[in-house]
């Protein structure tokens, strides 16, 4: 692994480069000021840096944060309720720096943080293809053997007898 920075301040986040990189990773933009809401709305967050902006070869230029000389190279977030569940939304590396052991330290010291607020249920939604990663850091089934629903803000004000359960 890289020599890296750790922070857990908010303040310190990249928008328009996590922004970019979400974008690229989720093939849809990703707006910036929602980002930034989402982010300020977060219990927690880590992001890793690095002095050396080389390491992400072609991609610096589009991430680099003229603020600072440390350039954001992965980032984890999560919310709570503060006192049993959390539920961790984005661990995300860039491209050219996975497997390397970023993602696996953003989301030992994400976990770590919510543990020592005392929130000890934590769980996550994954794409199928990085469900591996989490199982490999000890996420498993969910114990009360939960189904995953989203809600979907297009039916609202769709009259409750035209839904299908």
């Amino acid at each position: 692994m890289p020599r890296l920075f750790w922070s857990p301040s908010k303040a310190s986040v990249n928008v328009g480069g996590l922004a970019k990189l979400l974008s690229n990773e989720y093939n849809h933009p990703v707006p910036e000021d929602r980002l930034q809401r989402a982010i300020q709305g977060s219990s927690v967050v880590i992001a890793a840096y690095t002095r050396n902006a080389a390491l992400l070869g072609e991609e610096a230029d589009a991430v680099a944060d003229k603020r600072t000389p440390l350039t954001m190279v992965g980032f984890a977030r999560a919310s709570t309720d503060g006192a049993f569940l959390g539920t961790i939304h984005n661990v995300i590396v860039y491209p050219g720096l996975r497997r390397r052991g970023i993602g696996t330290e953003l989301l030992r010291r994400l976990t770590h943080q919510l543990e020592m607020s005392d929130v000890t249920d934590v769980g996550l939604v994954t794409p199928p293809h990085l469900a591996k990663f989490f199982f490999q850091a000890e996420f498993g089934p969910d114990r009360m053997h939960s189904t995953f629903m989203q809600y979907n803000s297009d039916t609202v004000g769709t009259p409750l007898g035209s839904i299908v359960l």
